[in-house]
């Protein structure tokens, strides 16, 4: 399964972890390539959608007044749009990576519906920013390609249409089938744009998770969404 590791271009910290996780993936037989992503800079080359009204990602603009933060997060998600729409156009499944994933075991058979996260033994661990609320959660995990738990704590609690929807737990690391990417872009196009790690949730997409991990964090998170 084809891979794309997503850096920041000229951004020397994540060309560097991007060299590492590259080297990572090449190690365990992984056929994948570096990925420039998208920008505040380079955003407008890209399609242009609507923001979900009562999102996130609409927040930033609207109550933070903070139009650079905005972009940031509005090019974090759109690197995941436009992953999806190349899902479609090859029409196979295809593995979103980030700059600062690591792989640890090699790719077999991932046997998945729509969205399998690819770094669930690392979810809840530093460097991941959700080990503040969520460091104590026990996870029930079973061998192989797995739902995500009925007790998931992840939640999106924003009162929009996917109040209530289980999250991913951050975009580090998945692969998506065409039928999943189709209904994400088909989301976002009927709806508008959320926060990456928001718009992939349970409203939208089946979620899944394999274990043993094939992918972990890297020991600094270079927090760019929040940075950049």
């Amino acid at each position: 399964m084809q891979g794309f590791i997503h850096y920041v271009k000229d951004h020397k910290d994540s060309e560097k972890q991007a060299k590492v996780s590259f080297d990572s993936f090449k190690k365990h037989g992984y056929d994948v390539e570096l990925k420039e992503g998208i920008t505040p800079d380079t955003i407008h080359n890209y399609p242009k959608y609507d923001v979900l009204a009562g999102s996130r990602l609409e927040s930033f603009l609207v109550n933070d007044k903070n139009e650079r933060k905005h972009l940031v997060k509005k090019s974090c998600v759109m690197n995941n749009i436009m992953f999806a729409k190349r899902v479609i156009d090859q029409n196979k499944p295809l593995l979103f990576l980030e700059h600062d994933s690591i792989a640890v075991n090699p790719i077999d058979n991932l046997d998945f519906d729509e969205f399998c996260y690819l770094a669930i033994e690392t979810w809840n661990k530093p460097p991941s920013t959700l080990r503040h609320k969520h460091s104590r959660y026990d996870f029930p995990y079973k061998k192989g390609v797995q739902d995500f738990p009925e007790n998931w704590p992840v939640i999106y609690h924003r009162k929009t249409r996917y109040l209530g929807s289980k999250l991913t737990p951050g975009t580090i690391a998945y692969a998506l089938s065409p039928k999943g990417a189709k209904k994400l872009v088909e989301a976002v196009e009927k709806y508008g744009l959320e926060q990456s790690d928001f718009i992939i949730n349970s409203h939208v997409l089946r979620l899944q998770y394999v274990f043993p991990a094939l992918v972990k964090h890297q020991q600094v998170n270079l927090n760019l969404s929040h940075k950049l």
